[in-house]
C-alpha cells in the first residue's frame, strides 16, 4: 500500500533529523513547550514518561551548564529576547558527557519560539583535539624558537605568527605580502629564494627542500635564516595550481656564527699542523686499527696512498727504541698521566736517519686501562742537529778559550822577561790587538777557519790606506785552519807593528810585498809565505833577541811545525814562512 506524500514528507525529515543527529522543539502561550519525536530520542528520553519542559533537561545537565537553559526558558515565558544559539553538555546515566547545540528563533508575527537540537559532540571532540594539537605545535615552536608563516596564494596576503616577525623585524600588527618578505631578504639571497619558491610552487616539481639565507632587518643587522615550505595544491579552472604555501622560519645566527668560528679554528689548526709540518695519527690500542693523516706517509716514508699498519710502522723505529718507547708510556700511565711526549729515531730505507718527536693523548676506560690514543708526529732532525752541533760548538770554543788563554799567557810571559817594565802594558796591548784581530775573524767564520788574504788585511788595518799603493798582496785564494790563524795572525802581526815603527812603513817612501804560493819541497805541498820590505830606512842589526824576533821565528816555527827565515839586509827586512799545509790550510 502506497503511503501519502505528507507521510513520505514526514518520514524523510525524521531519517534526515536522525542522521543529522538534530531534533526539534517549540513554544506557544497557548501550547507551550511541545518536543518533536527526533528531540526525544537524540536526548535518549521516553515521550511516554517525561513530559517536553525544560525542567525535564535540568536533572541530566552539566551543573555548570544549566543556568544555560533556566536563563533561555525564563526569557521564553517572560515573552523577551532569547539568545539564538547557546551550547551545553548533557550526563547520560552512564557518565559519558555528550555537547549539544540549541538553537531558538521566534516565527515573525506571533510570539511563537521554534528551535532545534544538533548533537555536536563530534565536532567539539575534534575541536578540541585540534586545538591542543595547535597548543602543542605552539609549544613546540616556542621551544625551538620557531615561526610560522602561510602564504594565501590566491590574496597574496601572508600571515606571519609573532615569532617570525620577530626574526625578520616586521612590526606585530601590519599586514604583509610576498614583497615585504622579499624586501627583507638579502639581496645576494633572493635570487636563491626566488627560484627555490617557484620550484616548490610548480605542480610538476613540488620541491620541499629548505632555505638557507640572510634576513636584513630595518635596523640593518643581519639575520642567518632557514625556512621549510610545503605547497598546497587544488584544481583551479580545470588546471591544478598552488593555493596555498606554508612553513616554517628559524633565526639560526647563533649557531651557524658557532660553525663559522668552528670552521675558521679548524682552518687555523690545519694551518698550524701543515705550517709545523705535523702528522696526525689515532690508534685503537684494542685492535691496533690506526687512521692518520695523509702527511704521516710523507714524514715515515710510505707510499702517499698507502695505508700502513701500526706494525709495519713501528717495524722502521731505530734498533732499541720500541723497547724504549714502550717503557716510557708505561711509566707515564702507571703515575696516571694522560698527555706523553717522546722523541725517538726512525729508519727510512735509502734515507738519512730522521729524528721524530711525538705527542699523544691516552683515552682510559673506567679500570684506568688505555683504549685509545691520538696525537701528532713532527720531523725534529734539523733541530736535533742544531743541538747536536751547538753542543760541538760549545765543546770547540771551551778547548779554544782553554787555547786562547794559555797563548794569552805566555804572550804576557815572554813580553814580560824580554823589556822593559814601562814599556810592557804598551807592548802586551799591541800583541794582544793582533791575537784580538785574527780571533774576530775566526769568530765571524764561526771557528771554521780564514782566508789567508783576510787575515793579512786584519793585521794591516791601521795601514789600510797604504793598500794597492806601497802595499802589494800576491797570491791565490787559501783559507787557513782556525788554530793556524791565531799563531800567523800574531806573527803578521808582530811584522806590522816593527814596520811601522822601525821598517818600510815608517816613513813615506818604503814598500812592503806580501806574497804565498802552494809549492812542494821534498816531495811534500808546502805553503810558502814571503813578507819583504823594501825603502824605508837602513836596517841595523839588533842589539838582543827581543820577544818579537822570537815570536816571528821560534814561536811560530813550533805552532805550524813551518821552517821560517828571517833576514835583516841593509834595504828592508825579509821574512819567509815555509809550512807543511797539512798543518795551516783546510782539508
Amino acid at each position: 500500500m502506497n503511503q501519502k506524500p505528507s507521510s513520505l514528507h514526514a518520514e524523510s525529515l525524521r531519517l534526515a533529523a536522525s542522521a543529522a543527529r538534530i531534533g526539534f522543539w517549540s513554544w506557544s502561550p497557548q501550547s507551550g513547550f511541545q518536543w518533536d519525536a527526533s528531540l526525544y530520542a537524540l536526548i535518549g528520553l521516553d515521550p511516554g514518561e517525561h513530559e517536553a519542559a525544560p525542567g525535564t533537561l535540568l536533572p541530566f545537565v552539566h551543573p555548570d551548564d544549566r543556568s544555560i537553559l533556566e536563563e533561555g526558558g525564563r526569557a521564553i515565558l517572560a515573552g523577551e529576547e532569547v539568545n539564538p544559539k547557546d551550547e551545553f553538555r548533557l550526563l547520560a546515566p552512564d557518565g559519558t558527557i555528550r555537547w549539544f547545540e540549541v538553537h531558538r528563533t521566534r516565527t515573525p508575527g506571533s510570539q511563537q519560539i521554534v528551535g532545534l537540537m544538533q548533537d555536536i559532540t563530534e565536532r567539539k571532540e575534534a575541536l578540541a583535539a585540534l586545538t591542543a594539537s595547535e597548543a602543542r605545535l605552539e609549544l613546540a615552536a616556542s621551544a625551538a624558537r620557531i615561526g610560522i608563516w602561510d602564504w594565501d596564494l590566491a590574496s597574496g596576503r601572508i600571515i606571519y605568527c609573532p615569532r617570525a616577525r620577530a626574526i625578520c623585524g616586521f612590526p606585530p600588527d601590519s599586514p604583509l605580502t610576498i614583497s615585504d618578505v622579499r624586501h627583507v631578504t638579502h639581496p645576494d639571497d633572493l635570487p636563491l629564494t626566488t627560484a627555490q619558491a617557484a620550484r616548490a610552487l610548480d605542480p610538476y616539481m613540488r620541491d620541499t627542500s629548505h632555505y638557507n639565507y640572510r634576513v636584513v632587518r630595518p635596523d640593518g643587522s643581519v639575520r642567518h635564516v632557514v625556512a621549510h615550505g610545503v605547497a598546497v595544491f587544488q584544481p583551479v579552472a580545470g588546471v591544478v595550481k598552488a593555493v596555498r604555501y606554508a612553513g616554517t622560519l628559524q633565526d639560526v645566527t647563533e649557531r651557524w656564527e658557532l660553525e663559522q668560528a668552528k670552521e675558521e679554528s679548524q682552518a687555523r689548526l690545519q694551518i698550524a699542523v701543515d705550517a709545523g709540518r705535523m702528522a696526525i695519527w689515532e690508534v685503537d690500542i684494542a685492535t691496533g686499527a690506526m687512521r692518520h693523516s695523509a702527511e704521516l706517509n710523507r714524514l715515515l716514508g710510505f707510499p702517499e696512498d698507502s695505508r700502513p699498519t701500526l706494525d709495519e710502522v713501528r717495524q722502521r723505529y731505530y734498533p732499541g727504541e720500541r723497547e724504549r718507547l714502550g717503557e716510557a708510556a708505561r711509566e707515564a700511565l702507571s703515575r696516571g698521566e694522560r698527555f706523553v711526549e717522546f722523541e725517538f729515531r726512525y729508519v727510512i730505507p735509502d734515507q738519512p736517519l730522521k729524528w721524530l718527536l711525538m705527542r699523544a693523548e691516552v683515552t682510559l676506560d673506567p679500570q684506568a686501562m688505555p683504549t685509545r690514543a691520538v696525537g701528532v708526529i713532527m720531523d725534529i732532525t734539523e733541530r736535533k742537529r742544531t743541538e747536536e752541533h751547538i753542543q760541538l760548538l760549545m765543546r770547540e770554543v771551551n778547548h779554544r778559550s782553554k787555547n786562547l788563554l794559555a797563548v794569552v799567557q805566555s804572550v804576557a810571559s815572554q813580553t814580560a822577561s824580554r823589556c822593559e817594565p814601562s814599556d810592557f802594558v804598551q807592548r802586551f796591548g799591541e800583541r794582544l790587538q793582533g791575537l784580538s784581530a785574527s780571533h774576530d775573524l775566526l769568530v765571524r767564520n764561526t771557528w771554521r777557519g780564514v782566508s789567508l788574504a783576510e787575515l793579512i788585511l786584519s793585521q794591516l788595518s791601521h795601514f789600510s790606506d797604504l793598500i794597492g799603493q806601497r802595499i802589494a798582496l800576491d797570491g791565490p785564494e787559501l783559507h787557513l785552519k782556525a788554530s793556524a790563524a791565531q799563531s800567523l795572525g800574531m806573527a803578521l802581526h808582530e811584522l806590522a807593528t816593527n814596520a811601522g815603527k822601525y821598517g818600510s812603513l815608517s816613513g813615506g817612501k818604503g814598500r812592503l810585498d806580501i806574497s804565498w804560493r802552494l809549492e812542494e819541497r821534498d816531495g811534500a805541498p808546502i805553503l810558502a809565505l814571503l813578507w819583504r820590505e823594501s825603502g824605508g830606512p837602513p836596517v841595523g842589526k839588533p842589539e838582543r833577541r827581543g820577544f818579537g824576533t822570537l815570536l816571528v821565528t821560534d814561536i811560530t816555527r813550533a805552532a805550524l811545525e813551518a821552517q821560517i827565515t828571517l833576514e835583516l839586509p841593509p834595504d828592508g827586512l825579509s821574512w819567509r814562512l815555509a809550512a807543511p799545509i797539512a798543518h795551516v790550510l783546510q782539508g
